[in-house]
């Protein structure tokens, strides 16, 4: 009898401490999967970034590429045609000084340096999504006029996308977009996209 009483005494802390040490990584997988899925999970799913037709983006191109210089600018400075540059703030653009380039805002104020508008704008700066979105309603001339471009987060930066004209498949590179067309495959391959419905 006191040989069992030991091996009680021996084995019930080890499996005290197995189960607490089960119940424990069960506990943190928990709080893992929780912290992944806080808040709406489904919601977390949506693509968050705007989805371009062609018709959007070439009406934001039309929008965006003035050809001449606004009336409010200084006049020594020189309008530079084409779109404004990709890290500019909304309504800002970039103009001319002798063969110096320069920024003006929207209300014609000069500024010389990128930190110049920087300062002017602070917390109101585009990041790097910026350029990912004014990339986004370039259209390429290989891109059929019946798919969509967005821009989509990967390995830390924002890129653009091409998405199949049934908007639920993307392909990050135009090799793979154009491959997926010649083999006839448009909206079976791909990454998958999940559109918030409208």
């Amino acid at each position: 009898g006191g040989t069992k009483a030991v091996k009680l005494e021996e084995s019930d802390p080890f499996d005290d401490t197995r189960s607490a040490s089960a119940a424990l990584a069960r506990a943190e997988k928990a709080a893992k999967r929780a912290a992944a899925n806080s808040g709406n999970s489904k919601d977390c799913d949506y693509h968050p970034e705007k989805v371009w037709s062609w018709e959007e983006a070439e009406a934001e191109r039309i929008r965006l590429e003035i050809t001449e210089r606004p009336a409010h600018w200084p006049s020594n400075a020189e309008l530079v045609p084409g779109p404004p540059l990709s890290w500019l703030p909304e309504g800002w653009r970039q103009c001319r000084q002798g063969t110096k380039l320069k920024y003006v805002s929207p209300d014609g104020t000069l500024y010389k340096e990128k930190d110049d508008v920087k300062k002017a704008v602070g917390a109101n700066m585009p990041k790097d999504i910026g350029k990912a979105r004014w990339e986004a309603y370039q259209w390429p001339e290989w891109l059929p006029k019946d798919w969509y471009k967005s821009t989509k987060h990967q390995s830390g930066y924002w890129k653009p996308i091409y998405v199949t004209p049934c908007r639920t498949r993307f392909f990050w590179k135009p090799a793979e977009a154009l491959k997926c067309i010649a083999e006839g495959n448009v909206g079976v391959t791909g990454g998958i996209l999940k559109l918030r419905p409208s």
